[in-house]
């Protein structure tokens, strides 16, 4: 993809070849064709790319302003139509870039049934599980350094009836790592 990854070049350290890749192989496994899907905080819009390549319908959701324009245009330069974008903050938004300030609060439960979700919201991802009703996939970015770990998401999602897989670490720096959730009705179809 031609992703602009405007917003990380202030980052020194930032390698975009490896930039969400763990993210990425857990969707490209787990989507399908027919799959409605969210990603919540988008950022530059890379998972949703890799989403809006299988899905049907990709909705994208941003605290950020910026980071939603930069998701929006990323897939739009990529040819992409498949998608919507909404700028909402899903809990206290305290550690995600302009939330606090800038977005309006949003309940998830609002804009519909989704077969797979996508969860990057630095810190709020139990607050948006607790949203998520009736979606066979979930994948979650946990975020230690903000005080969701590992064993909080697999704990919410098992006790939800999911079986949990931990895909590796996205970002060694902060240890944030990639958990996701599977329903065993998704799971015939895998």
């Amino acid at each position: 993809y031609d992703i602009d990854y405007l917003a990380k070049l202030l980052d020194p350290k930032f390698h975009y070849e490896d930039y969400e890749s763990v993210t990425v192989d857990a969707l490209s496994r787990l989507i399908r064709p027919e799959y409605r899907v969210l990603i919540v905080g988008a950022g530059v819009g890379r998972t949703a790319l890799c989403a809006a390549d299988t899905a049907s319908e990709v909705v994208v959701v941003d605290a950020s302003e910026t980071m939603l324009e930069r998701a929006g245009s990323n897939l739009e330069s990529n040819g992409f139509e498949n998608f919507s974008l909404v700028h909402g903050q899903v809990g206290s938004g305290n550690n995600v870039f302009e939330a606090k300030e800038f977005a309006p609060g949003m309940d998830l439960r609002e804009l519909g049934h989704f077969d797979l979700a996508e969860l990057d919201i630095e810190g709020d991802e139990l607050y948006a599980l607790e949203q998520l009703e009736d979606v066979d996939s979930i994948i979650v970015e946990t975020h230690p350094q903000y005080g969701t770990t590992k064993a909080d998401i697999i704990d919410a999602l098992s006790g939800r009836g999911y079986e949990c897989e931990v895909w590796g670490i996205e970002w060694r720096k902060t240890g944030q790592e990639i958990v996701s959730g599977v329903r065993s009705n998704a799971t015939e179809q895998l």
